[in-house]
């Protein structure tokens, strides 16, 4: 079993990095950005185009590392297979 604080030392580490993150949402968007290292129980604040937005916990599916940070999409949202986002 995966430690529950692990996902808290992953953000710490991107946010101290500056690195972005993939975060995917349980209804399908995904948004890039990276945190802001503001962490608590049950939510996350993410910091994309300039705008931050706060993410609670039981609606993240997934977190990636975006390995490309030059390109990619700031939100997104998979419909019935095609992508449909706002690209950089």
């Amino acid at each position: 079993m995966i430690s529950a604080k692990l996902h808290e030392k992953v953000l710490k580490e991107c946010a101290e990095q500056g690195r972005n993150i993939r975060v995917f949402l349980m209804n399908g968007f995904q948004i890039v950005g990276c945190p802001t290292g503001r962490v608590d129980d049950g939510s996350l604040e993410i910091e994309a185009d300039g705008k931050k937005n706060w993410i609670f916990l039981h609606a993240i599916s997934t977190l990636q590392e975006v390995k490309d940070q030059s390109k990619g999409a700031s939100w997104m949202k998979v419909t019935e297979g095609m992508a449909v986002g706002h690209m950089r």
